[in-house]
């Protein structure tokens, strides 16, 4: 009777060895791939400030008052936490208005719509807008335009807020990352006319994703 107790005993703690060893690998086929989806992503984003530095670079150095380097550019560490998904409030009645910039050229711009969404535990909300004279472009025809101001500015990021670039949604949500905002020209050389970012696009809260600026730069 007690060899039988024994045996009983035996292959219950094997099965449940059994489920704690499926479970451990489950967990580890979860951990794994969510490792390797961070990874892609990470890539992705090094990719994208490569080209960026490129960009400014070829902009810049036309002008021989400064040779910019990529040393002369910075990024926060990447981070998921900055990549949120927004609700799109289209606003097609809009009114076509020029933009103010820093310069004497005032492009044509109509708002596209209000995004909506929870950053660091906060709601905020940004408006999009759309260039007019781009809107039959063959490559930028889908573009949208959204400068804003957070927390950062003045102190790690441009005084005069920061740009993201999107494209129109098929739905009415869209996927903001942060990770991917980037400087105005004119943070660098005052030779540049750059929109002046809208008061109302104001996040109050800081954004330590994207692109950084130092001190000495401008």
């Amino acid at each position: 009777m007690r060899l039988i107790i024994r045996f009983s005993l035996l292959i219950f703690i094997f099965a449940g060895c059994q489920k704690k060893i499926v479970d451990t690998l489950k967990t580890s086929d979860k951990e794994i791939s969510q490792q390797v989806e961070m990874l892609a992503y990470e890539s992705e984003l090094v990719s994208w400030q490569t080209e960026e530095i490129e960009t400014y670079i070829k902009a810049f150095n036309v002008f021989e008052e400064k040779l910019f380097t990529k040393n002369d550019f910075s990024f926060y560490p990447i981070s998921k936490t900055y990549q949120v998904d927004a609700s799109i409030t289209l606003t097609p009645d809009t009114e076509i208005f020029e933009m103010k910039t820093s310069g004497t050229r005032t492009p044509r711009y109509r708002e596209y719509g209000l995004m909506t969404f929870t950053l660091s535990g906060e709601s905020q909300s940004l408006t999009l807008y759309q260039n007019v004279d781009m809107m039959d472009h063959p490559d930028y025809g889908d573009y949208l335009f959204c400068p804003f101001y957070d927390e950062t500015n003045g102190d790690t990021t441009y005084g005069g807020g920061r740009y993201l670039d999107l494209k129109i949604p098929e739905s009415d949500t869209v996927k903001i990352d942060f990770n991917k905002c980037y400087n105005p020209y004119c943070a660098y050389l005052d030779k540049f006319n750059c929109p002046i970012t809208p008061v109302k696009n104001t996040l109050t809260v800081p954004v330590m994703a994207g692109m950084q600026l130092r001190g000495d730069i401008h």
